[in-house]
């Protein structure tokens, strides 16, 4: 598509009693979060705005991909909590 780039990856591992909790700030457009476990995909959506999401996750290490949309501002974070 024009005008997207590539995913960019990293790895979070979430222990017993932890989720995926993803917060973001953003100003402008949004951020495109994928979550990938054992090559299965847990959650895929675009977030914007500021808010707080829960992705309830077993115990392992899970790929987390993001892609910002052209002119996306702000910030998010992504932790096991």
């Amino acid at each position: 598509m024009e005008g997207m780039g590539e995913y960019r990856w990293g790895k979070l591992i979430v222990d017993s009693g932890q989720s995926i909790v993803i917060e973001s700030k953003l100003e402008e457009a949004g951020i495109r979060v994928s979550v990938f476990h054992n090559a299965m995909e847990l959650y895929k959506e675009t977030i914007e705005g500021t808010q707080s999401i829960e992705v309830k996750a077993e115990p392992g290490t899970y790929e987390i991909g993001t892609l910002p949309e052209d002119g996306a501002t702000g910030t998010m974070t992504i932790s096991a909590r």
